[in-house]
């Protein structure tokens, strides 16, 4: 018998006449089994094997995604609420609206708790800028002052100002001495009152 790499059509189909039905059948009854064990086994083996593999990495992954995330998560918490604290703290400290305009009675108590005098004293027209979105919520109303007193006690007059219990912010300071009154210095003031908007709660 010539060998199977030498074989022409013809010869194939000769040997195929001369297998019997019992030898078909049990060739037929392998086939069936080896197609059975390719998509049983050799299918899922080599083709899905390469797809679990890959779902796994992604799952994998996402593990140590969601572990990082759980050891930040303290600290996210710690934050925020630090957050919060401050937002809450701060928004104590703002002026309401329409209470700003009590500002220079207030500011004269100061200047006489100080021992400083307030020569003169008035609303500015004009606005601090905030930037967005800040500016939807808050504005800061500009006041001019004039005061006269020792070099210590307007020291001490700006140091209440800036430790006051509201939102006043030094804008300008200019001081200079009183040529009439020796041992007495002049300043000029400028502060703003910041406060919420109406309607902000």
């Amino acid at each position: 018998m010539k060998p199977i790499s030498q074989m022409t059509t013809a010869d194939l189909i000769e040997i195929a006449k001369k297998i019997d039905k019992p030898t078909w059948i049990k060739i037929g009854i392998g086939a069936a089994i080896a197609l059975v064990f390719s998509v049983v086994v050799v299918w899922p083996a080599w083709f899905e094997g390469a797809k679990v593999k890959g779902q796994i990495a992604v799952i994998e992954s996402q593990i140590v995604r969601l572990q990082t995330l759980k050891r930040n998560e303290k600290m996210w918490l710690q934050n925020k609420e630090d957050y919060t604290k401050y937002i809450k703290e701060v928004k104590a400290r703002l002026f309401s609206p329409g209470e700003a305009s009590l500002l220079l009675g207030r500011i004269a108590k100061l200047a006489d708790e100080s021992k400083v005098s307030i020569i003169s004293s008035s609303p500015r027209d004009g606005k601090v800028e905030f930037p967005k979105p800040f500016d939807d919520s808050f504005k800061a109303d500009l006041y001019d002052f004039t005061v006269e007193g020792g070099y210590h006690e307007m020291a001490h007059f700006i140091n209440r100002i800036e430790s006051y219990p509201q939102i006043l912010r030094v804008e300008l300071f200019q001081l200079s001495p009183n040529e009439d009154v020796p041992g007495k210095h002049l300043a000029e003031i400028t502060l703003s009152a910041v406060s919420k908007k109406e309607g902000v709660s």
